[in-house]
């Protein structure tokens, strides 16, 4: 990114008083904790900062980690183009990515793009090494949280039908199934995807 980041540290206190931190571009440096911390708490040494251009390779693992797990084949140029074109899919304003380090390793990320009145919620994944240790809670925390920000009436995601552990976390977080489903076009896993949302 050619554009120089600044960070923005916002803090959630959690039970063992740990932290979650939160890096955003472009602002001026704050302790002001985020407004709405009612979606959960995450213990260990877990940051969730902007991603970098430096992160895309790892996340892209990261991924092929998480479609090995179910025997799934990922072209990355199919599956996230929007990876692979980082400076131009991500302006860190309307539509933000998210990456997620345990001790420092990367080992989650996420996507919320500001669209109107709704926010899409995309990319979540935990590297499989590192579950159940509150990763997906703090991404889907950060994200809520920007989206919240952001005053949208409605956040909506799909989901892959096969990511059952996925489901229980966006549901968790108040999130429905609509009913709808949807099925990737010309997709080599043969794809369904559930539609999700959260009415605030």
């Amino acid at each position: 990114m050619n554009r120089a980041v600044q960070t923005c540290t916002c803090n959630i206190q959690n039970r063992k008083n740990r932290l979650i931190t939160k890096q955003l571009p472009d602002s001026k440096p704050t302790d002001k904790p985020l407004s709405h911390s009612r979606f959960g708490t995450t213990t260990g040494s877990l940051k969730i900062r902007s991603a970098r251009k430096t992160d895309i390779p790892h996340l892209v693992a990261l991924i092929m980690d998480a479609f090995a797990e179910y025997n799934l084949v990922i072209d990355p140029a199919i599956e996230v183009p929007d990876f692979l074109s980082f400076e131009k899919s991500y302006d860190f304003r309307k539509r933000h990515l998210v990456t997620a380090l345990w001790n420092d390793k990367i080992t989650g990320c996420g996507a919320v793009t500001i669209d109107g009145k709704v926010a899409w919620l995309s990319r979540i994944y935990v590297h499989t090494g590192f579950r159940k240790k509150g990763i997906g809670t703090g991404i889907m925390q950060w994200l809520t949280e920007m989206a919240l920000e952001s005053g949208i009436e409605t956040i909506e995601l799909w989901s892959d039908t096969r990511f059952t552990d996925a489901h229980r976390l966006y549901q968790r977080f108040r999130f429905a199934q609509s009913g709808r489903e949807r099925v990737l076009p010309d997709d080599p896993n043969n794809t369904v995807e559930y539609h999700f949302y959260r009415n605030l």
